[in-house]
């Protein structure tokens, strides 16, 4: 199969929302920000990841995968993290084909959110 991967400009916003409800040229994207960990240094933050379903399983997702990860070290980063649903068998299994690390149980770590009142309740002194 046949693509490209460019950077997103603010036009393909509108665009990424569309390919969540009807076919449309842009066939996936990879949401991602660059961050630090105290413990090991820069890191680049892989928020989303997702190639419309009859893509799937035509390399889309490896490619969009590995150029966050080059991106990531040109920019002098030295992990990649990202989430995933428990649920999400499928992706699961993707992400250790590529190399990556549960680290759930191995580290400890829980995914923690504060929202709604509770962040209201937060940012007040």
């Amino acid at each position: 199969m046949d693509f490209s991967i460019r950077a997103a400009n603010v036009e393909d916003c509108k665009d990424i929302a569309r390919m969540l409800v009807s076919r449309h040229t842009k066939i996936g994207y990879a949401l991602y920000f660059y961050s630090y960990s105290t413990w090991s240094g820069r890191a680049v933050y892989m928020l989303d990841l997702y190639v419309m379903p009859e893509f799937r399983g035509k390399g889309i997702g490896k490619a969009l995968m590995s150029k966050v990860a080059q991106l990531g070290l040109a920019a002098g980063c030295n992990q990649l993290n990202f989430t995933v649903l428990n649920w999400n068998k499928p992706s699961l299994d993707f992400y250790i084909s590529q190399g990556s690390v549960d680290i759930t149980a191995s580290m400890g770590f829980h995914c923690m959110r504060c929202d709604g009142e509770a962040l209201q309740h937060l940012a007040q002194p």
